[in-house]
């Protein structure tokens, strides 16, 4: 195994950080007391009671979450759907399919 270099440390530490900094601060800023988003205002966890109350956005947020659903489990279905395809001809063929454990290609064994 390679040694990581400090360049390449630093560029990983660097891309992280881009990544996952803005959503710190916006988890931080969440419990901001202040009406304004640039003026601190204190610790509070007023907003997230307001939230509780704001039936238009819940429904907004239990429809996000019934569409990640619907859609994680559709794309779940597609996938296997194309195995299970292509071991119906290969069974009608007189074979049965596996997947080798290195899923670089489906092998049917007779």
């Amino acid at each position: 195994m390679r040694k990581l270099s400090a360049f390449n440390l630093a560029a990983i530490g660097l891309g992280l950080a881009f990544l996952y900094l803005p959503i710190g601060v916006l988890v931080i800023y969440s419990f901001n007391a202040s009406r304004l988003v640039t003026v601190w205002g204190g610790w509070s966890t007023r907003w997230y009671g307001e939230l509780l109350h704001d039936s238009a956005l819940l429904d907004s947020a239990f429809i996000s979450v019934r569409l990640a659903l619907t859609a994680a489990t559709a794309a779940t279905i597609l996938g296997t759907l194309r195995r299970w395809r292509w071991c119906a001809s290969a069974a009608s063929a007189g074979g049965c399919c596996s997947a080798p454990w290195s899923m670089r290609r489906w092998s049917c064994r007779r």
